[in-house]
């Protein structure tokens, strides 16, 4: 973690160490420059003492948390931070599309759901 943190910005949470600030990742284009720009933003949050990330599969149709686990990936490979330092939010519930909204999404729910049944059948 930053050792010239501010004091008070971490806290105590269920004997985690989180930061008072966390990066969302809830918004922007489905296309690569936004990928970068939060690869980007997250690498840099970590760097400079955020560690409490939000995301849920449904945030750009999967592209956000792909982000997020390149830019964990590189935080790690480089010794910046570990794993077990970011806190990674998430939520459930939802059919997430893949990179991109579907043309026909009553299609793809539809057809989400019977792979799901499938799966489930021995």
């Amino acid at each position: 973690m930053v050792p010239d943190a501010v004091e008070g910005h971490f806290r105590s949470w269920g004997g985690l160490s989180i930061s008072s600030v966390g990066l969302g990742t809830y918004l922007g284009a489905e296309d690569g420059a936004t990928d970068g720009a939060y690869h980007d933003a997250v690498m840099r949050a970590v760097e400079r003492g955020l560690n409490v990330i939000d995301s849920a599969v449904n945030y750009r149709h999967q592209r956000s948390e792909r982000s997020i686990g390149a830019a964990l990936r590189s935080l790690i490979a480089g010794g910046i931070s570990e794993r077990r330092e970011v806190l990674l939010t998430t939520k459930g519930g939802f059919i997430p599309s893949d990179g991109a909204m579907p043309a026909d999404w009553s299609a793809y729910v539809a057809d989400t759901v019977r792979a799901a049944r499938d799966l489930r059948r021995p």
